[in-house]
């Protein structure tokens, strides 16, 4: 039963760490999207994609709040 519990917390682990990769990831493509508005392909990108924005935001949102505990203090775990 040790073993199982040990796997499972080096998981979770692992899994935190790669959410908060993607999270910063996240964050650096949305300052590109933001400022790099001005570069014309962005700029007609963004006329093509006007929810990116918006979508990223929203998924980054949830992405910091599964990553940081938020979900499971919800569920009550």
């Amino acid at each position: 039963m040790d073993a199982v519990q040990n796997f499972i917390h080096d998981i979770e682990g692992l899994l935190l760490a790669i959410s908060g990769s993607f999270a910063v990831i996240g964050v650096l493509g949305l300052g590109f999207m933001y400022l790099g508005s001005s570069l014309p392909l962005l700029s007609q990108w963004k006329q093509d994609h006007p929810r990116a924005f918006s979508d990223v935001a929203v998924g980054l949102f949830l992405l910091v709040l599964a990553s940081g505990g938020g979900v499971a203090a919800l569920l009550g775990s």
